[in-house]
Formats: C-alpha cells, sequence, structure tokens
C-alpha cells in the first residue's frame, strides 16, 4: 500500500489506516456474526450472559464504526489525496456512488435491520429453563435461501450434525441460471479458500479456479486506474466464476442427508403458538 501510494503521489498514513480500517472491519465482522451463531446454535444459554451479548454488541458496533470510516478512507486511498481530505464530502459522495460505496450502505442497511434481532438475542431472561428464539429468529433464518451463503452456512452446520431446512422462493432452474445482479466472477483470498474446503467443494472448484496476479481500481475523480501487483503477497488470490461456485454448493446441500433443500417456497409468516413457520408453494 504503501508504494503504491508513493507512486501515485499519496500518503503512506492513508495506506496503513485504510489497512487497519479493513482488518478492524474484517474482525469486527468474525466477532458479530459468530458470536451469534455460537450463542444460537452451540450456547443458547449463553444469551442470558451480560458478557456474551457485550461481546455482540461489541461486533456490531465495531462493523458500524469501520464502515463508516472506511467509505472516508477509501476515496482518498483510491485518488492518491492526502489524509486531510478524509471527510472531504464530495470525495464521500463521490465513493458512495461507486460498488464500493453501495456495497457499504447496504452493509449499514443490514446493521439497522439487525439491531432489534440482536437485542432480541441477548435480551436479559430470569428464571428460564429453556432459550427458544422468538419468531423473529425463525423468520431470518428461514429467509437464507439457496444462495452462496444459505447453502454454505448449510453445508457446515450439517458437518456439525445439525438437520438443516433450507427454503428458496424459485426453481433451482433460475437459482442456477437466472443473472446475477452483481459480480459476475468472484474474487476471494486464502481464507476463503480454506473455508471451501471445510465445505468439501474446493476439489471439485479446483480446475475453475484462476490464480490472480493483480488487479485495478477505476474512480470518477481519480486521474487513472490504480493497479495493486499481488506478486509480492504472501496472501494469494483468487477468482472463479459465481455460478460453478453455486452450482457445486447446491449439489453438496442436495447430496447431504442432514440437509433438506425445499426449492418453490416462500415463508409468509410464522405461528407463534405451535412455533412452526408458514410456508407458499410458487409458481416458478
Amino acid at each position: 500500500a504503501a508504494r503504491l501510494l508513493a507512486a501515485t503521489g499519496g500518503s503512506t498514513n492513508v495506506g496503513v489506516l485504510y489497512g487497519i480500517d479493513r482488518a478492524a472491519l474484517f474482525g469486527s465482522l468474525a466477532l458479530l456474526i459468530g458470536g451469534v451463531v455460537f450463542l444460537v446454535v452451540v450456547w443458547p444459554r449463553g444469551r442470558d450472559d451480560r458478557r456474551a451479548g457485550r461481546v455482540v454488541w461489541t461486533g456490531w458496533i465495531g462493523v458500524f464504526v469501520t464502515t463508516v470510516l472506511g467509505i472516508a478512507l477509501e476515496g482518498v486511498y483510491a485518488a492518491g489525496l492526502s489524509l486531510g481530505k478524509v471527510f472531504d464530502p464530495i470525495v464521500f459522495r463521490d465513493v458512495l456512488d461507486t460498488r464500493y460505496g453501495k456495497v457499504a450502505l447496504v452493509r449499514l442497511g443490514l446493521l439497522a435491520l439487525a439491531s432489534p434481532l440482536v437485542r432480541m438475542l441477548v435480551s436479559k431472561r430470569i428464571q428460564e429453563k429453556e432459550h427458544p428464539l422468538r419468531a423473529g429468529w425463525l423468520v431470518a433464518a428461514g429467509l437464507v435461501g439457496a444462495g452462496l451463503a444459505g447453502c454454505f452456512l448449510a453445508i457446515l452446520l450439517a458437518k456439525k450434525g445439525y438437520k438443516v431446512t433450507i427454503y428458496e422462493k424459485l426453481s433451482k432452474h433460475k437459482v442456477l441460471n437466472a443473472p446475477s445482479k452483481r459480480a459476475f466472477n468472484l474474487t476471494f483470498h486464502n481464507y476463503t479458500a480454506v473455508a471451501l474446503k471445510k465445505a468439501g467443494v474446493w476439489k471439485e472448484l479446483k480446475p475453475d479456479i484462476v490464480t490472480l496476479l493483480g488487479g485495478t481500481t477505476k474512480l470518477p475523480y481519480s486521474k487513472k486506474p490504480i493497479y495493486s501487483n499481488f506478486g509480492h503477497s504472501k496472501v494469494a488470490y483468487y477468482t472463479v466464476k459465481r455460478q460453478r461456485i453455486l452450482e457445486k454448493l447446491i449439489k453438496t446441500t442436495t447430496n447431504n442427508g442432514n440437509i433438506k433443500l425445499i426449492f418453490n417456497t416462500s415463508i409468509i409468516g410464522v405461528n407463534r403458538n405451535h412455533k412452526k413457520l408458514i410456508l407458499q408453494k410458487e409458481d416458478n
């Protein structure tokens, strides 16, 4: 980052802060998501523990702060500007018009939606023998769908012996063949490769995976594209077609006896008295 910024006339302090912010963001996400999964799946009684609640809320706050700071740093980092421009309204607004900025806004929106669910999860209960999750959490789990995240999470839970049911509104054909509104290819590094190995799909995907030598970033206010060389990095970067990963994940979930994958089905409500999901068949 320092060499890159030096070449474009930017401040090395920006690169250092940008790297720290990215690391803190990933750490906060791991703390938030890992804490929630741990309290839901592994240790439900921990939801009464104030320390467990503090850990989850620390992750939530960390993701919020690092996301906002990341928007500010992304502009000056990509354009090679000084640290004094970090909160420049023009630069900030320009970043929001980029894919990075839009993803950051979506992340902030999801945090806002997750806030009442997190509060529900770690709220204090007294003299309660069991810890059933409220209806909001059942809906949140049911709405995962048969996408990349839903299939991957189902595989990991199934490997731990849990029975998992995935409800997907679309048909299998549409899930696999509908044009993605996001990136055509997925780019990831070593940590994702380790996760794919745990899910048991790495070997089948390996022939389709391409190792990246570098990447370019082009923002509206930058004079020229910024090239990042991955060759000197100890962390390898890869890219693969999004559809290929989804095909392998769906195949793995279908062949797993602990996972039930139901297509053409939507969750439209929750029966609170019987603690059951209300389902609706879709015509796809």
